[in-house]
């Protein structure tokens, strides 16, 4: 009850400090804050007539601070290249084949692949290979992986049941030089997959085919310059019992972590 009388008295204190006029209405005395406020005090407004202090209550809880976000990445990214986006040697195109659940009345539409022989064949061969635009949003300072898709025929004739992949990469800045004759020096770094096991599809000799895959082959991200690159696929031989059917390229996918 005290507090309300002494808020009552203050308040007709500071609004005796109002005059009047006939002609100009109200007139409000100027006067400091600090002389009729005390320093934990604020005003506001009454509108037309006069300055209110008021005490400043106490400060509310702090409301829980929020989950605090990953340190400067936004998750994975990746890019996909798929077969009729590669290329091979000159004159060379990519092979059709017919997807495992065409109708034998409209035989289409087709599945586009790069054919791998084994590793000795491929051993005289150039790669199969892409170029690509570097993801402006790419992380070079975190892991970067190559994941190689396959289709397989259903063969009756090989042997073996493992593959083995061969990754080399190449990456230029505006106005670098690529190639092997100095001042070029080649491809920027030469990656190998694991072995992996390849299994033909079945029923033999049908039209279905088996995707396989490799698993992550990282790239070392440290040597990522520029934003133009170059990605060539081969086959190496494996440790033992290499499957000495061919590999159908089918997709090359480049898995990154991205900048926020």
């Amino acid at each position: 009850m005290k507090k309300k009388v002494s808020l009552v008295l203050y308040s007709l204190l500071c609004l005796g400090s109002i005059t009047f006029t006939e002609s100009e209405g109200p007139i409000v005395e100027r006067r400091s804050k600090d002389s009729w406020c005390s320093s934990e005090s604020s005003c506001f407004d009454t509108s037309q007539f006069a300055k209110i202090c008021c005490k400043r209550g106490k400060r509310g809880k702090r409301g829980k601070r929020g989950p605090r976000g990953v340190d400067g990445t936004c998750g994975p990214g990746e890019l996909f290249i798929n077969a009729q986006m590669m290329s091979w040697t000159p004159g060379e195109f990519p092979v059709r084949i017919f997807p495992p659940n065409r109708s034998l009345s409209l035989p289409g539409p087709f599945i586009y692949t790069w054919t791998l022989f084994d590793s000795v064949t491929s051993a005289s061969l150039p790669p199969v290979g892409a170029v690509f635009k570097i993801p402006v949003d790419l992380d070079r300072t975190k892991p970067v992986m190559v994941v190689v898709h396959f289709l397989v025929d259903s063969f009756v004739d090989v042997t073996g049941d493992q593959a083995k992949i061969q990754v080399v990469m190449d990456y230029q800045p505006n106005n670098g030089v690529l190639g092997s004759t100095p001042a070029a020096t080649g491809f920027a770094e030469t990656q190998v997959s694991a072995d992996f096991t390849v299994t033909p599809a079945v029923p033999p000799v049908t039209n279905n085919v088996r995707q396989v895959q490799t698993a992550e082959i990282a790239l070392d991200p440290s040597l990522i310059d520029g934003e133009w690159a170059f990605i060539g696929i081969s086959r190496i031989a494996p440790a033992a019992n290499e499957f000495t059917g061919t590999l159908l390229l089918s997709t090359i996918s480049f898995q990154y972590n991205r900048i926020c």
